[in-house]
């Protein structure tokens, strides 16, 4: 059964091998690097009203992850959760850790959030339809980047 607690700097090294794994496998194209994953670590240790990261756990074994984000929505009237990454190895999927992870961030986000957003590549449709399956829908708007 998986287990969802706050991240600690104990799980740093595992953290940053699924991330990497994440990046490698799932998001590819995208360059993921040991700074950036030290940054975000950085960020959200130092300023937690940003957002928080969450490890996925299973009898002891690190199994996963996600970095949540908060931002306020005018146009929704309240905070967003914005589902930043999720990640769960792949010897796990397919076991309803997802779905418990929705339920759990539902429950502990309730009275703290009016909505939680995320990104999914279109392509990936076992992730596209899971999320289209919790509820998730695309939103009028398109989502642009500009990189500096």
């Amino acid at each position: 059964m998986a287990t969802f607690r706050l991240y600690e700097s104990s799980d740093y090294t595992a953290f940053e091998a699924m991330t990497l794994a994440l990046y490698t496998e799932e998001i590819k194209g995208e360059s993921m690097s040991a700074v950036k994953i030290a940054n975000t670590v950085s960020k959200l240790t130092d300023e937690p009203n940003r957002g928080c990261i969450y490890i996925f756990e299973n009898q002891g074994n690190l199994i996963g992850y996600s970095i949540l984000i908060y931002f306020w929505s005018n146009e929704f009237g309240g905070e967003i959760l914005n589902i930043d990454e999720l990640f769960i190895k792949r010897e796990y999927r397919g076991q309803g850790i997802g779905g418990k992870f929705f339920e759990f961030l539902s429950n502990e986000f309730k009275n703290k959030a009016v909505a939680f957003c995320l990104e999914t590549n279109k392509g990936n449709n076992r992730a596209y339809n899971f999320y289209q399956k919790l509820g998730f829908r695309e939103h009028k708007n398109t989502v642009l980047f500009k990189q500096f």
